[in-house]
């Protein structure tokens, strides 16, 4: 029995099929001691045959086959953790934060209107003879809106941080739990 068993026996065998595969692609970066008892405990642990398949084309496959394979096991995982990102954003876009994402329309919505509204004073006081200050007043209506505006924006650059931090923590589970 191996110092690293009771490690092994906690392991599932997908996890140390992936740990034995690398390990033979590139010896360096596990310790040899470690690599040589890995072999040990799966030759020894029960295995579906399909697992034991698997063992045993890595134990009899050359250096580029393995790599091939890593390289596309890889790829398989990546492509499986975008589509339950996406199956994530699509299941909580709409439920999060609605009240925020209310907020966020009727601020913006208040920024346009102080568009119109600085647009229809300056236009009246040009027409009361007072053109100074219904530019003044077309001016700091712009500043007043370009600040709901970029307030709006903010709020919702906020949001979508999150999501996108909650996507990618729920793909990083899902590539762990593999």
């Amino acid at each position: 029995m191996s110092k690293f068993d009771d490690f092994y026996s906690k392991k599932p065998i997908s996890e140390l099929l992936e740990k034995f595969r690398i390990g033979k692609i590139s010896p360096e970066s596990i310790d040899r001691e470690w690599y040589e008892a890995l072999l040990l405990h799966l030759q020894k642990r029960d295995m579906t045959s399909e697992q034991k398949n698997e063992f045993d084309r890595i134990v009899y496959s050359d250096l580029e086959t393995l790599k091939a394979t890593l390289k596309d096991s890889q790829s398989l995982q990546m492509e499986h953790a975008k589509t339950e990102s996406n199956f994530a954003v699509n299941n909580h876009q709409e439920s999060n934060y609605n009240a925020l994402k209310t907020v966020t329309k009727i601020i913006s919505i208040l920024g346009k209107v102080m568009i119109i509204i600085g647009f229809g004073l300056f236009l009246f006081l040009i027409g009361q003879d007072q053109g100074l200050i219904g530019f003044i007043s077309l001016v700091i209506s712009f500043l007043i809106s370009l600040l709901f505006l970029a307030f709006s924006n903010l709020i919702q650059v906020f949001i979508d941080i999150e999501r996108n931090t909650r996507n990618t923590n729920e793909a990083f589970k899902k590539l762990n739990e593999k």
